[in-house]
């Protein structure tokens, strides 16, 4: 069986647009990582200031590797510069679904519309 994959997540309130300038560098490092499925800087279009950095990691251990890697002391160091307190979210996925959900549930429910 596969290890689950493991989603980290981080929001930053950014006074500054140097600190989403900051995140924005981390993006394309952190994605080269061994192990990494994805790596994005989202923005909040209701709050433009808050910034989140949503990373995808094979495996646990892989995300481990990461947390000892330059780019997250310079994640860590960027969140020291949030206007709020920052929030850091780790979870595990033990499975996916996509758009094949969504059509299940909807020919599922034809007959009650």
């Amino acid at each position: 069986m596969d290890a689950p994959a493991v989603v980290v997540s981080v929001r930053i309130t950014a006074s500054e647009d140097d600190v989403g300038r900051q995140l924005a560098a981390l993006v394309d490092p952190v994605a080269a990582q061994p192990g990494c499925r994805r790596c994005q800087l989202l923005r909040d279009a209701a709050r433009p200031e808050q910034v989140t950095i949503l990373e995808e990691w094979e495996t646990r251990s892989d995300m481990e590797r990461h947390f000892r890697s330059q780019e997250v002391w310079r994640l860590l160091l960027a969140a020291e510069l949030s206007a709020e307190p920052p929030e850091f979210r780790i979870d595990t996925l033990a499975s996916s679904e996509g758009l094949e959900a969504v059509a299940r549930s909807r020919s599922t429910d034809r007959g009650r519309a």
